[in-house]
């Protein structure tokens, strides 16, 4: 039965609920009478769509009603609706329904009790209540003050927007970009070093509370390209960019840096440092340390030290991380090598130890060398680099992961993944892989937010912005779908993702198989590109074509890492999609019973929407763990992201 409110006057405003009371007056949710805690924006967004209870209200609406004239993006909603659906267990979203494209209903029946008419302005209603006593609203009114100082010591840059620019690109915070530092040495051989010095300047800049920094993928991108700092600053949405290079001759280093305003291209700060190579740390401090005295932010406080380690540890640790990310089968052996050698140096050192568990880690997944054989490899130098870090983040994603990895057990890394990002909640990185294991989980909400929240950050995250174009097409969002998996295909040079092969797949559902064809014929992997001709060719009503293709896809050994290993997986799902029911699912039988693991994201297989309503296709999930029952039980209640 739905709560009842406590007795009062008959001016105080509530709206009932279920069994949560909206308490207008006091600007307070409750639950049976007890007070769940909200952040401001989201009882506003609640209030707002409450008193619009069965009306379909749009992200526009809800931005021009709720923040106006502050300009924010889409995400600011979308936080507020992840933070409100958690207050009122809404985790089906059926008491908040989403309307793809459009906005969000509120379902619920709604009892108003108390009060004069509803406000049709919720946002100066919400602020005139009588909760907000004079106390908070002089706090209130002194943060503001404080933010308007910051940003003034800032300087404007940003504040203007060019016509036919969107708002939502306007640079409103401060940020900054760590471009690559470039080698001049003689000999050009320390490009590890002017590489691994500017990612850990970024890294030391991350933990600056207030500082929004761009990822390593994002600010490398722009590597040995002789780009215009204000091109980089606006195709990277920030307000300052810091560039430098390395040179080295015999025993003596010399780093400079410099720090451009990229409203006008100024140079506001430059050094030059001038040490022996044994010195770097102290370098990376003092750098990181000016660029925060110069950005004002020590009102916000200071990046922390930059671990102590040995130098020669050090080189060989950054040699290995810069051939490691070239991912070069080639160099494989010599990158474990420099890593051992820096262990043998320093037992202690964990970026060494990490790194090597990366190297693990792609080593499995590309299949360079078998799962069994790296599995113990991986547990010694994670479980040891959490002996001696055990509050690093990075450390936890890949415990986090190692169950899903080895064991396909999609369940037993979730506490782990939750305490990385509750660690490190400001590191791309790490953001970055819990959107990734949220994916997995299925819960799409928050694919969208963290993938909105690391894009911020990383605006050339093709994995990130793949992960998001796939939640979008699970929920039926086609055309926002569709323009980012366009905007990667475009951009994605080295195809680390497949996203010809989505696009075709869109066009697909859309029901024009000439257009999948089309886009199928762009894929570069060769058993994506058989796949997808046989599906196009099905529905174009070429018969001889899609026996072909289905015969040729049978005959590989293989379909590659960024398929999944398992052919008869990709041969059901053509089967389901032509209507063969039987087939499709005797595969998927066959395959659960031998290798559950490689059937873990069958549940999201658009291909396969014709099974949902046989009840063998739920035996299937639930043998991999992965039945909607299976999933909602998981408990992923990550801290939201500013």
């Amino acid at each position: 039965m739905p709560a009842k409110p406590p007795e009062t006057d008959a001016g105080h405003q509530r709206y009932v609920f279920g069994e949560f009371t909206l308490d207008v007056d006091r600007g307070a949710l409750l639950r049976d009478g007890v007070a769940i805690n909200l952040r401001p924006k989201s009882f506003e967004v609640l209030f707002y769509l409450v008193e619009r209870q069965g009306r379909l209200v749009s992200k526009t609406e809800l931005l021009d009603s709720i923040w106006s004239p502050a300009v924010v993006t889409e995400d600011a909603v979308t936080q507020c609706l992840i933070e409100i659906r958690r207050a009122i267990h809404d985790k089906s979203q059926d008491k908040i329904r989403t309307i793809p494209r459009r906005g969000y209903i509120f379902e619920l029946p709604v009892s108003k009790q108390g009060g004069s008419e509803a406000f049709t302005d919720t946002k100066t209603h919400v602020a005139a209540i009588a909760g907000w006593s004079r106390w908070r609203l002089a706090v209130a009114f002194a943060l503001v003050l404080v933010v308007g100082a910051a940003w003034w010591g800032f300087g404007n840059s940003g504040s203007k927007v060019p016509a036919g620019v969107e708002s939502q690109s306007v640079v409103t915070s401060p940020s900054i970009a760590v471009l690559p530092f470039a080698d001049m040495s003689p000999e050009q051989d320390q490009e590890y070093f002017a590489d691994g010095i500017s990612e850990e300047i970024l890294n030391l800049l991350t933990r600056v509370p207030g500082l929004r920094v761009i990822a390593r993928t994002s600010s490398f991108s722009f590597k040995n390209q002789n780009a215009d700092i204000a091109d980089i600053a606006k195709r990277l949405n920030v307000t300052h960019v810091l560039e430098g290079s390395v040179r080295q001759s015999g025993n003596k280093m010399r780093v400079t840096a410099q720090l451009v305003n990229a409203a006008n291209s100024e140079h506001i700060w430059s050094e030059t440092y001038d040490r022996t190579p044994d010195d770097i740390f102290a370098i990376q401090d003092e750098l990181s340390a000016e660029v925060v005295e110069q950005l004002r932010l020590s009102l916000f406080g200071a990046p922390d030290k930059v671990q102590t380690v040995d130098t020669r540890a050090y080189t060989l640790a950054l040699h290995a991380r810069h051939l490691l990310n070239q991912y070069d089968p080639e160099h494989l052996p010599k990158i474990e090598s420099f890593l051992r050698q820096a262990l043998k140096i320093d037992p202690d050192f964990v970026m060494a130890l990490t790194e090597l568990a990366r190297l693990y880690v792609h080593q499995g997944e590309s299949g360079l060398r078998s799962l069994d054989e790296v599995e113990p490899l991986f547990h010694e130098v994670i479980n040891r680099a959490n002996e001696i870090e055990p509050d690093n983040g990075v450390v936890h994603i890949y415990l986090g992961y190692a169950p899903l990895m080895f064991e396909g057990d999609i369940r037993s890394g979730a506490p782990m993944i939750v305490r990385a990002i509750q660690l490190d909640p400001t590191n791309p990185w790490v953001v970055r892989w819990v959107q990734s294991y949220a994916l997995s989980i299925n819960r799409l909400d928050l694919v969208e937010a963290l993938g909105l929240y690391v894009i911020s950050r990383d605006p050339l995250c093709i994995r990130c912005q793949f992960d998001l174009g796939l939640s979008y097409l699970l929920t039926e969002r086609y055309g926002e779908a569709e323009k980012i998996f366009g905007t990667i295909a475009m951009i994605d040079s080295n195809h680390v993702v497949p996203a010809h092969f989505q696009l075709g797949i869109l066009k697909l559902l859309a029901s024009n198989p000439a257009a999948a064809l089309k886009k199928f014929e762009q894929e570069e992997n060769q058993a994506l590109k058989s796949i997808g001709r046989s599906l196009a060719n099905h529905d174009l009503g070429k018969m001889r074509e899609f026996q072909a293709e289905l015969e040729e896809l049978r005959q590989m050994d293989d379909v590659g890492f960024l398929v999944g290993d398992d052919l008869d997986y990709w041969v059901a799902a053509i089967h389901a999609w032509v209507g063969d029911t039987e087939a499709a699912l005797e595969l998927l039988e066959n395959g659960v019973a031998e290798d559950p693991g490689s059937y873990l994201y069958a549940f999201q297989q658009p291909l396969f929407r014709s099974l949902h309503e046989d009840p063998r296709w739920v035996e299937i999930l639930n043998k991999t763990g992965t039945s909607p029952e299976q999933l909602a039980s998981i408990d992923f209640d990550i801290p939201l992201l500013q």
